[in-house]
């Protein structure tokens, strides 16, 4: 390179780390698609689950899926309309609690759940941490899809969602139902809008009034702006009187509240949530 100024050099020598660079990050990907084929005897299953091959599959088909989201390969457009595509017709991998039985209709991923209290003695008070692709949560029952096959379950009979609830300026209150872990946004009139996370992949989910659930891949009201102007607007809160009246949910063990604004940031209301004991 002794031909090459100064500063032409040191362009050369930094393309060539570039390269060397996406190369060892091509290799390390591989590596883990490799590792993730011997990781379950059901390849798409997480490690250290129970998991039939039909949910592998189905699980596998999403990775692939968000993993085009991710690296931002095709227009933006096309995977907000491939995203609404599949969970309109597939649901959302969605984790929440289950009893056992399950094992034997759903059967959905299953793990063993790190709360004490899921690990009775007591059968009937065994839960597991499962996974699923839900659709919608209509009239107290999760539709979920498996293959291709569609199942409702009631929820407090075998699954058990996240439940929280809105109390509303006027007193009134609102359910609304959440994968496990997801914190909501803010609230647009009856619908609740939460970032969600699946495979290292982010959407928002929105929640109606009746149950019903759509992704989107474009950021809504103000979260454009930063998450943080909805985030630095919640801040734990007295729970409403109301609100200490309503029982704990099964396999829950408190109940809190939180500040709950709306699109333009301002009050509205408090949101009810359930610790487990995460």
């Amino acid at each position: 390179m002794q031909f090459l100024t100064r500063k032409a050099r040191f362009t050369v020598i930094l393309l060539l780390l570039s390269l060397s660079f996406k190369a060892l990050a091509q290799e390390a990907k591989g590596a883990l698609a490799q590792y993730e084929e011997i990781a379950h005897e059901n390849p798409g299953c997480p490690e250290n689950s129970e998991c039939d091959a039909i949910m592998g599959m189905q699980m596998k088909n999403w990775k692939t899926l968000v993993a085009g989201f991710r690296n931002g390969d095709q227009p933006r457009a096309l995977s907000e309309k491939m995203l609404q595509e599949f969970t309109t017709q597939k649901g959302w991998p969605s984790q929440f609690y289950a009893r056992p039985e399950i094992r034997s209709t759903l059967a959905p991923i299953l793990f063993s759940s790190s709360c004490a209290l899921h690990n009775s003695k007591e059968p009937t008070l065994k839960l597991m941490r499962a996974e699923a692709f839900i659709k919608d949560v209509k009239d107290g029952s999760a539709t979920i899809v498996k293959g291709n096959t569609e199942y409702k379950l009631k929820i407090g009979e075998t699954i058990y969602l996240q439940q929280v609830i809105h109390h509303k300026p006027d007193k009134t209150q609102q359910i609304y139902w959440l994968p496990l872990g997801e914190k909501p946004l803010f609230i647009d009139g009856a619908d609740l809008y939460t970032l969600v996370e699946s495979e290292d992949f982010f959407s928002y989910l929105k929640s109606s009034s009746d149950g019903s659930w759509s992704l989107s891949l474009t950021p809504p009201g103000k979260a454009e702006d930063g998450l943080s102007f909805y985030y630095d607007q919640t801040e734990e809160v007295p729970c409403p009187e109301e609100a200490k009246k309503i029982p704990l949910p099964f396999g829950f063990q408190r109940t809190y509240c939180k500040s709950l604004p709306d699109k333009l940031g301002m009050k509205a209301g408090v949101m009810q949530y359930f610790w487990d004991c995460h």
